[in-house]
């Protein structure tokens, strides 16, 4: 086909690349034009004669020269670079972790109830909160001990908050587990005090907890 200009189209945001490689098919035929977008940074063009599996390949393509242009770029070696160090101290710090609690045992208030979420919870989403909630929990009674304290403070659960986390925790997963704690944790009343829970509220996890004894 023989083409007068370009016409070139404004992807929408939430759009998707086949139903956008359709659209643009039909525009070109429309209009007789060769039709041009950028659809996730990469730009590409049709006519009425590209197949829908013609322009999908070209867009892959550019989108693949895309990222390569920009990992052999100065701003993408310092990225990749930034990304190592970060994996490699993320890598040390989960090692001092590992070492820290390695000889701690959680101290639990219902034993039964723990071991009731353990059994329950063989999928790989529960069993990383299980093991995320006491890996935190030993990390809390190592930071107590070390400070000489029964009490648990703010400063001591929110420091060793996130360095426990080698599960990837979001914020629902993470509230999971701090509630397993709240409830079968030696300290787990005190948790959930400065999490701002009532005292009616612990009172009740921790007595269904209990029950489950």
């Amino acid at each position: 086909m023989k083409t007068k200009e370009f016409l070139t189209i404004e992807a929408t945001v939430g759009s998707e690349i086949n139903a956008t490689i359709k659209m643009m098919i039909a525009l070109s035929k429309e209009k007789g034009q060769t039709v041009r977008t950028i659809f996730n940074g990469a730009t590409f063009s049709v006519t009425a004669d590209t197949t829908p599996e013609q322009a999908y390949a070209m867009w892959q393509k550019t989108m693949e020269d895309n990222a390569e242009k920009w990992r052999n770029s100065p701003e993408g070696k310092k990225a990749a670079a930034e990304q190592k160090a970060r994996a490699e101290q993320e890598k040390r710090d989960n090692a001092e972790v590992d070492e820290l609690v390695k000889d701690e045992i959680l101290e639990l208030s219902a034993p039964k109830a723990w071991e009731h979420q353990v059994e329950i919870n063989k999928d790989p989403y529960g069993a990383g909160v299980v093991r995320y909630a006491e890996r935190w929990g030993k990390l809390m009674q190592v930071e107590m001990k070390a400070r000489k304290t029964e009490t648990l403070a703010k400063e001591v659960s929110e420091a060793t908050q996130f360095k426990a986390d080698n599960e990837g925790m979001s914020g629902f997963s993470w509230s999971c587990a701090r509630n397993l704690l709240i409830q079968c944790w030696k300290h787990g009343a005190e948790l959930g005090k400065l999490e701002g829970f009532t005292d009616e509220k612990i009172t009740q996890a921790r007595q269904e907890a209990e029950a489950m004894g």
